[in-house]
């Protein structure tokens, strides 16, 4: 009964006339921001209420959008010189916003990350070509070996939907940024997949067993078939790519040219250890808890709103991956180093 009476005080919310108008449009839910609320509802404030974000350079981060960057570009049948200059664009636009805040680190300290995290970004780029990419029949560009790109880089929404009574939300809707739509070659008309490009640190095995109960393509899946059901048939899974960062580090006086040489020929001594491609069929048990779960964080958010109070999570102070980066604001009230995003939702922004 608990989503039935979330759903009856939505409604009831909704019917309250605005005091200065019509009721607020619906706002969008993303994977990332049900993350973050998931993690610590004082996160998700400050980085989707309040719009702030830190000014420190975020490697791991940076690094993965820049290698979506890349990849998007790939797609697109352009050249790897391409992807190089798209996931170096990618990765200045996280140095521009490090070098505007006051962080300990200098421009030049930066400038060095930036040149050793792009040979990084270059050595997994042309990994992923020497695994997927072949020449087109008729010679001009390279091709995905096994996928025909159907669309890349898709901003959609959908009804966020009450798993009872299976009416839409009045106050929120999905969204999320797809990587790419795509057919399987050789796979006759079984319909378009959802393809998930993901880069990571840990064991491909691992990482893979995690992505299986993974929230993401089930809320994927739902954007896709939103759109691209109608015209493209039953989708019928996930292509999840993924392209582990080089577990090699630079050597002393090394030059980043020279690192990324010697991450090059890591991956090509060991492909399958590196990159990897699978497909993920949908499963429909969790698709409908993630959906639960979705409407549940919604009324979360309605609720808080409401009455003016979020609950700080202790754990996530001190995540699997270091320290919150929002703690020095959380806990002191120090936002020295925090910028205001231009966009609520910057994953959803165009471009790479």
């Amino acid at each position: 009964m608990e989503l039935a009476h979330a759903e009856a005080a939505e409604t009831l919310a909704a019917a309250t006339p605005a005091p200065n108008g019509p009721p607020a449009p619906r706002r969008v839910l993303t994977h990332s921001a049900m993350e973050a609320w998931s993690r610590c509802e004082v996160e998700y404030r400050l980085a989707y209420e309040e719009r702030l974000v830190p000014t420190a350079y975020p490697a791991a981060l940076a690094v993965g959008t820049a290698v979506h960057a890349g990849v998007e570009t790939l797609h697109l049948g352009l050249p790897l010189p391409e992807a190089y200059r798209s996931a170096a664009l990618a990765l200045q636009r996280f140095l521009d916003r490090a070098c505007s805040g006051a962080g300990t680190d200098t421009p030049a300290d930066l400038e060095r990350q930036l040149e050793f995290d792009m040979a990084k970004v270059r050595a997994m780029l042309a990994a992923w070509t020497d695994r997927y990419l072949v020449p087109a029949a008729d010679g001009t560009h390279a091709v995905d070996r096994d996928l025909d790109i159907v669309a890349t880089e898709q901003v959609l929404e959908a009804p966020l939907v009450n798993p009872l009574t299976g009416r839409p939300s009045r106050s929120f809707r999905l969204a999320g940024k797809l990587d790419a739509i795509a057919r399987r070659r050789g796979n006759g008309s079984d319909g378009s997949y959802v393809v998930e490009l993901k880069t990571t640190g840990e064991d491909l095995d691992e990482f893979l067993e995690a992505m299986t109960v993974s929230a993401q393509p089930a809320v994927y899946q739902v954007l896709a078939e939103s759109r691209f059901g109608a015209g493209h048939g039953q989708l019928p899974g996930t292509v999840l790519d993924i392209i582990r960062k080089p577990t090699i580090r630079p050597k002393k006086d090394e030059s980043p040219a020279e690192f990324e040489q010697r991450a090059i020929e890591a991956y090509r001594s060991e492909p399958e250890r590196f990159v990897r491609r699978v497909v993920l069929p949908p499963d429909p048990q969790l698709r409908r808890e993630v959906m639960v779960n979705a409407w549940r964080i919604a009324d979360g958010i309605r609720r808080a709103e409401r009455y003016g109070y979020v609950s700080k999570k202790g754990p996530a102070c001190r995540g699997a991956y270091g320290p919150c980066r929002y703690r020095p604001l959380c806990w002191h009230g120090d936002a020295t180093g925090f910028v205001t995003k231009e966009t609520e939702h910057e994953e959803l922004l165009e471009g790479p």
